[in-house]
């Protein structure tokens, strides 16, 4: 290749000399890159219904995981034992590596969702009846249970398994396509088409959705939810709209993770010594140790968390940045005025040695001499030190660096609550249980909140949606994705009646409004179960939000009852129509929010049992929080109350969610800073 340069100046020679020292210094920071171990299984050669791009699938996708860095078990047209086989020693390597590890698990061919449950199709399989699944096709729960015995830090699960296929012919309970599946922290669930839909083999070589992945893989250099985005878009495009791919995410690690290969990490500062980069390269960070987007509770929720250090990788590399700054001599990683620098450079949580007080005011002019032309920034906003320990503690965050006899600079108590991890209380004290018994049996005679004691939960950045998903945002995704909830599928849903059990209603489902109320494209949309509610939140780049997310922007730190404060009046009313998404007093951390409670009970992503205890992947059942405006009882519409369904089949007339989102900063920042003033 030609340099872009065609000469080299004396000025150069001393960046070259430290372009050699900088390769140098990345040589131990390699070491560091996570293992990477991936099981491919291509099936092509069914007696039933053979397949033509699946090995030849398998064969692409063992070829670009090896480019980037996985040691890949592979097969091909593998029987049951084989398949099971190989999952077993895939687990077995797994564990082998290392909490650090990548695990990656592709699968090409016939699979087959049964009550809810996927499994995956040996070519020598033969299935004519439902019974004959369990005995004859392996369960895709399988191998999230072998990630799981590994504790590694990151796991990747790629189904390209939705094919239309001859086996569900005569399996009355089997559904098109695959199902949603649940999955432990710390994995992440892709499906080459939505959850009930079916994908396309494709008329080339390979499937649409592995010839995307391949490429993103190798040409995308971002953290793993940019690849999988990168794949959707590509995918809706060769087909037409027609196949819709999703990801089904509980990684924590996934924005550290790069598919880029871990020795490309040395091929980014040879371009300061003046060679030409090459297109497109970027570092490849490692994965970090798992740990939650959202929460950690004492009482199990689905997302635990706990706030992430800087790992020897990403503190190197950003000492690396500085030897060719302007800022004068590079300071090795973890010296003092390494530290300070990053004080004043970046926002970190409170307690970090950047949170320092404001030095002396210095009087307007005194550094500018007469005619110069300088100006003086207006003086920035102070905050008194007892004010800022105040919102510290209120929030959850550690004040240790904050004294109270000092003043900050706004800006630096911004930085320090922008992304710091919030230790919590949610539920209900003794006292509140007792007065919503009260409550409760004016309209009652069954009233037991023991499920809502307190709990501890630390929670990272989120933001919640404003409004449940109304009708009309659902009709958008289910028109432009073909899917196809659970009760449309099953031709049924369930409505509630009088004395608060519930019926089944034949051909009821969201379209329309169970046929018991009049449709309306701006109510909360209704008749869809949990797996409905997460297809919507995965296809929107979003995810459903914990039970401890949930309550938390309902109630706020002070954990008022109600969203809007103590009083009950709002819910306390009668109903004889379906409220709007937008409809109700202000409700949530900044009044921000509306139909936190009286519009629809809302799915949340915490899986207990109805005693409150904590519930495993497959648990009984998944809560809801909220109240519906079909609920007459006040007491059951407050933040903390519970209640619980199954995930997979409970499509019913008051049930209906919202969605949220990983932040890098909390989106409630500026309604507390508001408070200091």
């Amino acid at each position: 290749m030609q340099s872009n340069y065609t000469q080299t100046t004396c000025a150069a020679c001393p960046v070259s000399r430290l372009t050699f020292f900088a390769v140098l210094l990345l040589v131990p920071l390699l070491a560091v890159a996570e293992p990477r171990v991936a099981l491919v299984i291509g099936n092509s050669a069914y007696a039933s219904g053979p397949l033509r791009n699946p090995a030849n699938d398998a064969d692409l996708m063992s070829e670009t995981l090896k480019k980037v860095g996985f040691e890949v078990i592979e097969r091909r047209d593998a029987d049951q034992i084989a398949m099971k086989r190989a999952i077993q020693d895939f687990g077995a390597r797994l564990e082998a590596a290392g909490p650090k590890a990548v695990g990656l698990f592709y699968y090409a061919g016939h699979g087959v969702q049964l009550e809810g449950r996927n499994y995956l199709i040996p070519t020598t399989a033969k299935i004519e009846r439902e019974g004959d699944v369990e005995i004859e096709a392996v369960s895709a729960d399988w191998v999230i249970a072998q990630m799981r015995y590994a504790r590694n830090a990151l796991n990747i699960v790629i189904l390209d398994a939705c094919r239309n296929n001859p086996f569900v012919r005569g399996l009355r309970s089997a559904d098109r396509g695959l199902a949603m599946m649940y999955a432990p922290t710390g994995i992440l669930i892709a499906y080459s088409a939505a959850p009930g839909s079916v994908a396309e083999d494709g008329a080339g070589r390979n499937s649409p959705y592995t010839t995307a992945l391949s490429r993103a893989m190798l040409e995308v250099h971002e953290p793993l939810l940019e690849v999988f985005a990168e794949v959707r878009e590509d995918v809706l495009a060769a087909t037409g709209q027609r196949q819709v791919p999703g990801e089904y995410d509980e990684v924590v690690g996934g924005r550290h993770f790069f598919f880029t290969a871990p020795e490309k990490i040395a091929a980014a500062p040879t371009a300061v010594g003046g060679s030409t980069p090459t297109p497109g390269a970027t570092p490849a960070p490692a994965a970090q140790p798992a740990t939650s987007p959202t929460s950690t509770s004492s009482a199990a929720t689905s997302g635990a968390a706990e706030s992430e250090s800087p790992g020897v990788l990403s503190s190197g590399m950003s000492w690396l940045a500085s030897l060719f700054s302007s800022s004068g001599r590079p300071t090795a990683p973890g010296s003092a005025t390494t530290q300070a620098s990053a004080g004043t450079a970046g926002a970190t949580h409170a307690g970090s040695a950047e949170l320092r007080p404001a030095p002396p005011t210095v009087a307007a002019g005194a550094n500018s001499r007469p005619g110069s032309g300088a100006t003086t920034a207006p003086p920035e906003p102070m905050i008194a030190g007892t004010r800022a320990l105040e919102l510290f503690e209120m929030l959850g965050v550690p004040a240790a660096a904050i004294d109270a006899s000092h003043s900050y600079p706004e800006s630096a108590i911004r930085r320090s609550l922008e992304s710091a991890p919030r230790h919590v209380r949610l539920g209900s004290t003794p006292e509140q249980i007792r007065s919503a018994v009260v409550l409760c049996r004016r309209y009652s005679s069954s009233c037991d909140y023991d499920d809502e004691r307190l709990r501890s939960a630390t929670l990272t950045p989120f933001q919640l949606d404003d409004f449940p998903v109304s009708v009309r945002a659902f009709r958008r995704f289910s028109e432009g994705a073909g899917y196809k909830t659970y009760a449309e599928r099953v031709g049924y849903a369930y409505a509630l009646k009088a004395d608060g059990s519930y019926e089944e209603v034949s051909g009821g489902s969201w379209r329309n409004a169970l046929k018991k109320h009049s449709l309306d494209e701006d109510s909360a949309v209704v008749g869809v179960t949990y797996q409905d509610a997460l297809a919507y939140c995965t296809a929107n780049r979003a995810r459903l939000p914990t039970e401890d997310e949930w309550e938390y922007v309902a109630r706020g730190p002070a954990r008022h009852i109600y969203p809007w404060g103590d009083d009950p009046a709002p819910v306390a009313r009668s109903m004889t129509i379906a409220p709007h998404v937008n409809d109700g007093p202000a409700e949530g951390i900044g009044g921000h929010y509306r139909g936190l409670s009286g519009t629809v009970w809302q799915w949340v992503n915490t899986t207990l049992d109805p005693r409150g205890e904590a519930g495993g992947a497959g648990g009984c059942c998944k809560v809801l929080k909220g109240g519906s405006w079909m609920e007459p009882n006040p007491a059951n519409k407050r933040s903390a109350t519970r209640r619980y369904s199954r995930p997979n089949i409970t499509a019913d007339e008051d049930s209906g969610f919202r969605c949220a989102r990983n932040v890098a900063v909390w989106p409630d920042v500026d309604t507390w800073l508001s408070h200091l003033h």
